[in-house]
């Protein structure tokens, strides 16, 4: 089921940085994230890695979030 990140958002009450209208069709690893996959980093140890993988979004701790900010 495809959703965007502003549904996601409202539905577990997250921040998004970034484009909140983007579509959103799977989970995956931050090996295996393609486009409209969406990821989870739990520090900033893969985060790096993260913003450089195909995948849609991050899901992260909010420090994260606000890094990613003061990288857009």
């Amino acid at each position: 089921m495809e959703r965007t990140l502003k549904e996601l958002a409202a539905l577990v009450g997250g921040r998004i940085v970034g484009d909140e209208t983007i579509k959103i069709n799977g989970v995956a690893s931050l090996e295996n994230a393609g486009v409209g996959d969406i990821i989870f980093v739990d520090g900033r140890k893969y985060f790096d890695r993260a913003l450089a993988s195909t995948a849609a979004a991050i899901i992260g701790p909010a420090e994260l979030a606000d890094a990613a900010a003061g990288q857009q």
